[in-house]
């Protein structure tokens, strides 16, 4: 336990990139589930939303980036994408981290100053050293796991009308 009755060493924050990648939105509500199961066994109070939206942005974020800055599906296969991957992976646990601290201070007025510093190294250290091999093994030509549908890049341009106005 690192913070009394709101974050621990949490290995399993290696699985939201990849659960988002993999499966889009869709992943990122089953990581949000699962963490309002797991605090149902322990920690489970009012900070259990935060930690439900965070977590569901933990999955989010990495698809929406992954399908904003590549054409191609989720994969740690080149070099480039290993950068690709640990840049999102590290942007993603940054917008995490801001979004649980400061939210426990706005909703609840608890500030921990820890607990920044704590989900940030838990979501970016967890998700780049345990999470970039299991995602070669699981986007590798063997396993064949498809990723979801490719969300649009730009959602202004999903309006027909918007299309034909702007040059």
């Amino acid at each position: 336990v690192l913070v009394e009755g709101f974050t621990e060493v949490r290995p399993v924050n290696a699985l939201p990139p990849i659960a988002g990648m993999i499966c889009g939105p869709l992943g990122a509500l089953a990581c949000g589930v699962g963490n309002m199961i797991a605090d149902l066994f322990g920690t489970f109070n009012g900070t259990s939303v935060l930690g439900f939206f965070g977590n569901m942005a933990a999955a989010y974020l990495p698809y929406r980036m992954w399908h904003i800055y590549s054409d191609e599906q989720p994969n740690l296969h080149k070099n480039v994408n290993i950068l690709k991957y640990v840049l999102i992976c590290f942007s993603s646990a940054l917008s995490v981290s801001w979004f649980l601290g400061f939210g426990l201070y706005y909703f609840f007025g608890t500030w921990i100053e820890e607990i920044y510093t704590y989900v940030l190294f838990n979501n970016f250290g967890f998700s780049v050293g345990l999470g970039a091999p299991l995602f070669i093994m699981l986007s590798s030509d063997d396993v064949k796991i498809a990723c979801a549908q490719r969300p649009k890049k730009y959602l202004i341009l999903k309006n027909d009308k918007l299309k034909k106005s702007i040059p």
